[in-house]
């Protein structure tokens, strides 16, 4: 890699121009979505310390690093045990949303950075259309988009869980050692490989098998004495993770082994890409270049992670609810299969550039419609939030205990808005959960819904596109 670096200075120099305007441009766009969501769920829950699922008479909000870590506690013993997503989720709650848009767009370019990097694992080599085409892709196939990436409390248990399993899997990919400071490499190794055990369900398990698989496979002896160590901190993050999820477990409702639902909604969420990765597994295949083991070969990888993708899918066998969400992990593992395949595919292969600018123009465009599409739905649910957000405001300032507001209208599924716990209906707005903690967030008593309530306008800059958007779209008109 170093070598062509050397032989070509200007191709990577362009590269990273390049990859700058499309960062550039991708976190434009995902930043609007952020600053047109508001709170809903659970997100006025954890601004306080965790005593419950209800108020408690000693309610209280995080105030410093001990009632921070005593909340985190409290929820993972009492609800689920996904203390790695949950303490962000409370930390962030502690600040103004404008922190959390840009954290959270921040994630989302890091997420497509690490995809790239797992197909060439320096920064220097991302090719920009595998990365435009990443974003796009997982803007288009993530499943339940609104509430697994723009929603506050949702895109911790999700989209934020990324970080942590695809940096671990860099290090496993590339067998990476350093040269100096290996007692803290080996701590930190150790500790990552705790936290991807901890990140989800059915994503923990996975990555137990590919510690195991790539430590004790390697032909270097110094990467091998990782094995256990590794295997047996990812598998101790995995079990803290699902024996502490006694809470959520008892308030879901339905049974295991709905096989059939399970199918179903694989073809649906991953069918696309799994298609595309077993097809680039068999040409690949036959093409003769998987004459053996070879832990960096991109066969394997590609193989590996299908069958991760797979087994995630499998794992959710045991669960009595499948939530389109329960995909992501699986359309993350896809998404990076099919461009490590076609990475190899490109190289062996005189029409190098038509097939990533073809599929890259084919994604964009599928991405750039939906984009349109969806924008105006989540701006008409976010004006009916923006406007109980000033109601409540207001009534701050004027010492008002009580306050109508306007209920959510309709969301699609990029809204975070979408099958999500929102304002209810009732004269005793103690017993609706929502009503209450929103109350209890705004220092209110009762907040009462009331769809009569006129909607506030939000500030003309959030009613247009993105500026990039509105180029695109006047250069086809």
């Amino acid at each position: 890699m170093q070598t062509n670096q050397k032989k070509h200075p200007f191709i990577y120099s362009i590269n990273w121009i390049f990859n700058i305007g499309i960062i550039a441009v991708i976190s434009s766009c995902f930043y609007r979505l952020n600053q047109i969501t508001g709170y809903t769920g659970d997100d006025f829950l954890y601004h306080f310390i965790y005593r419950g699922e209800w108020p408690t008479k000693q309610l209280s909000a995080v105030h410093n690093i001990f009632e921070w870590i005593l909340s985190t506690v409290n929820q993972t013993q009492m609800w689920n045990g996904r203390f790695v997503a949950q303490s962000l989720v409370q930390l962030f709650m502690q600040f103004p949303k404008e922190i959390f848009n840009i954290a959270n767009t921040i994630a989302f370019i890091i997420v497509g950075l690490l995809i790239n990097l797992i197909v060439r694992k320096r920064i220097q080599a991302v090719n920009p259309i595998y990365l435009l085409g990443t974003y796009c892709a997982m803007f288009f196939f993530l499943p339940d988009f609104g509430r697994a990436v723009l929603w506050l409390s949702g895109s911790f248990n999700y989209l934020w869980m990324p970080l942590i399993y695809l940096g671990y899997f860099w290090f496993l990919r590339w067998q990476y050692l350093p040269r100096k400071h290996t007692g803290l490499f080996t701590a930190f190794i150790i500790l990552l490989a705790f936290l991807t055990g901890a990140t989800n369900e059915n994503i923990g398990p996975v990555f137990i098998i590919l510690t195991y698989f790539y430590y004790v496979c390697s032909t270097n002896p110094r990467i091998k004495q990782y094995t256990y160590p590794c295997t047996f901190s990812c598998l101790a993050g995995f079990i803290l993770l699902i024996t502490h999820n006694t809470g959520e477990a008892a308030s879901e409702k339905g049974q295991a082994f709905q096989i059939k639902t399970i199918i179903q909604q694989l073809i649906q969420y991953d069918g696309i890409l799994l298609t595309i990765a077993i097809s680039l597994i068999l040409i690949l295949s036959i093409q003769n270049h998987f004459r053996k083991i070879d832990l960096k070969s991109d066969i394997m990888i590609t193989g590996l992670l299908t069958a991760g993708a797979l087994a995630s899918v499998g794992a959710l066998i045991l669960s009595p609810q499948i939530p389109p969400r329960t995909y992501f992990g699986s359309v993350i593992l896809l998404i990076t299969a099919c461009l490590v395949g076609l990475n190899r595919l490109i190289q062996l292969t005189k029409l190098t550039w038509i097939i990533p600018i073809g599929c890259g123009f084919v994604i964009s465009c599928c991405a750039f419609q939906r984009y349109t599409n969806v924008y105006p739905h989540l701006l008409s649910n976010y004006e009916r939030f923006y406007t109980a957000e000033q109601i409540a405001l207001k009534a701050q300032k004027t010492h008002r205990n009580t306050i109508f507001v306007p209920g959510m209208n309709d969301a699609c599924s990029y809204s975070a808005y979408h099958e999500t716990a929102y304002l209810e209906t009732g004269n005793d707005p103690d017993v609706l959960w929502e009503n209450t903690w929103m109350a209890k967030y705004y220092g209110l008593k009762h907040v009462y819904l009331d769809n009569q309530i006129k909607i506030k306008s939000v500030a003309s800059s959030l009613k247009k596109y993105p500026w990039v958007i509105r180029k695109i779209q006047t250069l086809i008109n």
